[in-house]
């Protein structure tokens, strides 16, 4: 068994018993994916999983289980670009789809902006500068500005 935080690229070994329940599994669909486009997907851990190209990266991390929300980190040549909450994992692959195609990440938050959930206290997008401190942070649809609409 793997460590957890060791990323376990796709594809790896799925038991028998387990083949037939991925056939409707949303992450399932996005390691497939994403791996036939040519990007590098992984899980890391149970819960979270990610995808990667020559120089863009997406990490999908779960934030609860029980109401299906997501955090989805988009980087670039090993810095942090964008990180958003959303509320389906099916947007955040979207998200992370079109990140790794090279689109700009305002482009791509605008895209999934129906499905971005308030996280209480921690902002629901929030953009990166170089140094990868926060240069934008957006805690409801209220405050996107005015070219995200």
């Amino acid at each position: 068994m793997s460590d957890f935080y060791e990323n376990e690229f796709w594809p790896f070994p799925v038991p028998d018993a387990q083949k037939g329940e991925l056939e409707t599994c949303p992450q399932y669909h996005f390691l497939v994916h994403a791996y036939s486009l040519g990007y590098a997907p992984y899980r890391y851990g149970m819960c979270n999983f990610g995808a990667s190209n020559e120089n863009r990266g997406v990490s999908i991390v779960l934030r609860s289980i029980s109401k299906g929300r997501w955090q989805v980190f988009l980087g670039e040549n090993g810095r942090r670009v964008a990180a958003a909450f959303l509320n389906d994992f099916d947007r955040a692959a979207e998200l992370a789809y079109c990140w790794l195609k090279g689109r700009e990440a305002v482009g791509c938050l605008r895209s999934v902006s129906a499905n971005l959930v308030n996280m209480g206290s921690v902002p629901m997008v929030c953009i990166y500068d170089q140094e990868g401190d926060p240069v934008l942070k957006v805690h409801s649809v209220t405050e996107f500005p005015s070219e995200w609409r």
